[in-house]
């Protein structure tokens, strides 16, 4: 028998930026990541999940994607089978919208799921098609030769894919992208990110 979802348990994590890597784009500066933990227990085992609540970019954040975890996401999903497709289904008959808060808790069925049967994630979703996943690293939005050093510091810990932080007017758009070019070489791959920052003419410049 599928095993059944018994608990949901929230919980707030804060994550720190390191202050020189900490970002700032054509919405703000994002020194701390805010996360919601969930947690779903079932048979002895707790699956974890995570729900990344920055009001600006999703439109979610903890106390949000908190309220519809106590008030409609556990109510509907205590009892029900530990099935991702099940609490999907379940999820959407209850709550309108809130994807990030919903990703989260379906993460956290994966998890849990896998760990009641043994296996990885991968191996539940068809076997593992990659051994490692590339991280991009995202250079802040700061004078240009500032950003150059962020990236030579982000190349020295080991990063080779980048994106700059775009959004703070053109011109210093354009002359920190060139800095960054220059500091990394004409072959890395290098992209920006703008955050909405540009307006649609800006962009097509």
């Amino acid at each position: 028998a599928m095993p059944k979802i018994e608990s949901i348990l929230t919980e707030r994590v804060l994550v720190p930026l390191r202050p020189e890597w900490a970002i700032k784009g054509g919405r703000g500066m994002h020194d701390r990541s805010p996360f919601l933990l969930i947690r779903v227990r079932s048979e002895g085992v707790e699956g974890l999940g995570e729900v990344s609540g920055t009001y600006l970019w999703s439109g979610e954040g903890f106390e949000t994607a908190e309220a519809a975890v106590n008030a409609v996401l556990r109510p509907a999903l205590a009892g029900k089978e530990l099935a991702p497709k099940v609490v999907r289904r379940e999820m959407d008959r209850v709550l309108a919208a809130f994807p990030f808060t919903k990703a989260g808790v379906e993460m956290a069925c994966w998890d849990a799921l896998g760990k009641i049967c043994g296996v990885s994630v991968a191996t539940l979703l068809g076997g593992p098609i990659r051994t490692s996943v590339v991280s991009k690293f995202s250079i802040s939005g700061v004078a240009p030769l500032e950003a150059a050093a962020i990236a030579r510091q982000a190349w020295e810990a080991g990063f080779r894919k980048f994106k700059v932080k775009v959004g703070t007017g053109l011109y210093q758009d354009l002359e920190r992208v060139a800095a960054v070019r220059k500091e990394l070489g004409e072959k890395i791959s290098l992209g920006v990110d703008a955050n909405g920052g540009w307006s649609l003419g800006e962009a097509r410049r």
